[in-house]
């Protein structure tokens, strides 16, 4: 069949408003545990899932990365893993800090001639 043709584009079509009612569905739940009375740790780590779920079918579907080749998400899952490394550095740092809080001084702003 030809890439334009009706059914084609009715099948793309229907793929595309599959997912934007999944997407408007997790929006809806995204809400929705916002108003659940949960830790603040647990709300914000169930929408940080939905939100990872939302971008994954944004990325998949409406960037195309579903038809793309294995090397192009060898380097997205590879982003992913330094984002996450990222996201826990300070996580990291604090914990040190929290151990030997004298090892890392708060450094109070430089004098001023004003105030000298």
């Amino acid at each position: 069949m030809d890439a334009a043709s009706p059914h084609e584009i009715r099948h793309h079509f229907v793929r595309y408003m599959k997912v934007f009612g999944t997407l408007a569905v997790m929006t809806v739940l995204t809400v929705a545990v916002s108003y659940l009375s949960v830790p603040v740790a647990v709300g914000v780590a169930l929408a940080m899932v939905i939100a990872l779920f939302k971008g994954t079918l944004v990325g998949a579907y409406f960037m195309h990365l579903a038809q793309e080749r294995k090397a192009l998400f060898s380097i997205l899952i590879l982003c992913v893993v330094l984002f996450f490394a990222l996201l826990l550095l300070p996580v990291l740092t604090t914990h040190e800090m929290a151990k030997d809080p004298y090892h890392y001084p708060i450094r109070s702003a430089p004098a001023t001639a004003a105030s000298a």
